[in-house]
């Protein structure tokens, strides 16, 4: 059997056409192309494509989380940076209890991040915050 036009789907020659005076041949193997088509793309039966859509329509139709705003800036920035600077200072005590870099003073090492903070808040409400107000 001849066909008119190119397919992707599965071969077609093992399909026996039943005789239907009201279809011509090349019309027949065209609808059973075009189906086999839709049923390499979406699946096999039509209850696992539906099945499939409707899982997608849940997913998309989730319901989104509102973010809730911190009241400052402050409340984020301040704490994580002194906690993290906190927190690295304990671990370079630790690690001279130990006996590494005994010869580091952790006074000086640590001396000014107190002021590097207020330095960095004050730049942040003189600098940054205007503008996010403006805007």
């Amino acid at each position: 059997i001849a066909l008119d036009e190119p397919s992707c789907s599965e071969d077609l020659s093992s399909i026996v056409l039943h005789d239907d005076s009201s279809v011509s041949g090349t019309r027949r193997l065209r609808n059973i192309a075009a189906t086999s088509r839709r049923s390499l793309f979406f699946g096999k039966d039509k209850a696992e494509m539906l099945a499939r859509l409707t899982l997608l329509k849940d997913e998309v139709q989730k319901p989104v989380p509102m973010f809730e705003l911190e009241s400052h800036w402050t409340n984020i920035v301040g704490d994580n940076l002194l906690k993290q600077m906190n927190e690295l200072c304990q671990c370079f005590l630790k690690m001279q209890e130990v006996g590494y870099m005994r010869d580091v003073d952790p006074r000086r090492v640590f001396l000014n991040y107190p002021e590097l903070y207020l330095h960095n808040s004050k730049f942040w409400k003189k600098a940054v915050l205007p503008m996010l107000q403006t805007s």
